[in-house]
């Protein structure tokens, strides 16, 4: 079984999702509270693990 390859639209959207709450809280919030934000304000459900490696890299 393969993995479908991320619309790179929809992984440009997340970046910029995080990018918003990171700066909204002075770069504060670690990776669960960014995934917990996610999941009740924009009902987005992401792997801890991928939103931990975006934080990371940006």
């Amino acid at each position: 079984m393969e993995n479908k390859p991320n619309d790179k639209k929809d992984e440009y959207k997340l970046i910029e999702l995080i990018k918003v709450i990171c700066t909204k809280h002075k770069r504060r919030y670690g990776y669960r509270r960014v995934v917990a934000e996610l999941r009740i304000k924009y009902q987005l459900n992401n792997n801890h693990k991928r939103i931990s490696r975006i934080m990371a890299e940006k």
